[in-house]
């Protein structure tokens, strides 16, 4: 062919600078439609519904909405967001919400109960609080979720504004963010799939997509386990860098235990179960001794301050079904509830 392309028709600088110009103008298109989209509700000016809500966020809107204030609270990560505070009310007749969040740290634990009981002044005389190692992960992030809210970050060591900024910018142009964006658009146009949670008044989550594959027999937990419990030990616990737990967040830890026996709140800490197939896969991977120390750590604080504490990392420790799963780690409520009245035993008339 007697024709050349146009990069052969182009210096070296030339082709360079329009590349530049190209990228630039993708990334600056990609960006502003992830901000007008805001599809994990970060930025406040989303023109649909968010394909994900930020569930700290949302949460926080829920506690201060839930009138009369609660007198118990469920605090963690997303395995016990779907803990029912009715069933807590029903065993111990204190009104509770259901203030778990996804990712939990040490960091938003303890800004969570700054928030209840020192800002708004909630009457909590009891704390249903899950614990495991990544509490005490030495090295693992707090969630983004949670920095981009002031009234979560404010409490956290680092400079927060200055983090909020940055990852505000950098998630603009993130695979994740354009993804759920596209999946947005989809769902306000009535062809995307149901939305993964919504919350009750009192901050107990449901999760629709599940319920649904449940009830039309779609739900595969065979397939779930397979995919999630080979990665579970080092994309979620980290074990390469979990060398022993945090000093700064066993101090948190002490203030949140402090700030309790303070105001004559009493905790009711446990480690949750997780799949007997995660569990054993640890064994063999003897990162057992993550969650030894961690129970005898938290065992010893609790007890302490007149808490109550259990170990519930074997499923056999409250006769749960491991079919009852949704995954490596969530429950269905039929092992939540045995949970819960296992660790409200005594409060129980």
């Amino acid at each position: 062919m007697n024709g050349t392309s146009t990069a052969e028709t182009l210096s070296k600088p030339q082709f360079t600078a329009i590349l530049a110009i190209v990228c630039v103008v993708t990334i600056v298109l990609v960006a502003t439609f992830n901000y007008v989209v805001d599809p994990f509700d970060l930025y406040g000016i989303s023109v649909v519904e968010p394909y994900q809500f930020n569930r700290y966020e949302r949460k926080l809107e829920f506690f201060r909405a839930f009138q009369p204030p609660p007198e118990a609270l469920i605090i963690g990560d997303s395995r016990v967001e779907s803990f029912d505070p009715d069933l807590v009310e029903e065993l111990t007749g204190l009104r509770c919400f259901n203030w778990a969040q996804p990712s939990a740290r040490l960091e938003t634990v303890l800004a969570t109960l700054k928030i209840a009981v020192e800002e708004s002044n909630a009457p909590i005389e009891m704390i249903i609080i899950s614990t495991d190692p990544m509490l005490f992960h030495p090295s693992d992030w707090i969630s983004p979720q949670a920095r981009m809210v002031p009234a979560c970050s404010k409490y956290f060591a680092n400079d927060p504004a200055l983090l909020n900024l940055k990852e505000r910018v950098v998630r603009l142009i993130t695979v994740e963010q354009t993804e759920s964006s596209i999946m947005a658009l989809r769902r306000e146009f009535g062809v995307g799939d149901l939305p993964l949670v919504r919350y009750r008044e009192d901050g107990m989550a449901i999760y629709p997509r599940r319920e649904d594959a449940l009830e039309t027999g779609t739900y595969d937990l065979e397939a779930a386990l397979e995919a999630r419990v080979p990665v579970y030990p080092y994309e979620i616990l980290g074990i390469e860098k979990f060398t022993s737990l945090s000093e700064t967040r066993k101090e948190l830890w002490s203030e949140f235990v402090e700030i309790c026996i303070e105001r004559g709140i009493k905790i009711y800490a446990f480690m949750p179960p997780m799949h007997p197939r995660l569990w054993t896969f640890l064994n063999e991977l003897d990162s057992a001794w993550i969650y030894e120390e961690t129970a005898q750590y938290i065992e010893t604080t609790v007890t302490e301050a007149g808490g109550v504490f259990r170990n519930y990392t074997d499923l056999e420790s409250i006769h749960g079904d491991p079919e009852l799963f949704w995954d490596e780690v969530h429950m269905h409520p039929e092992n939540t509830e045995l949970l819960l009245r296992n660790l409200l035993a005594s409060e129980s008339p």
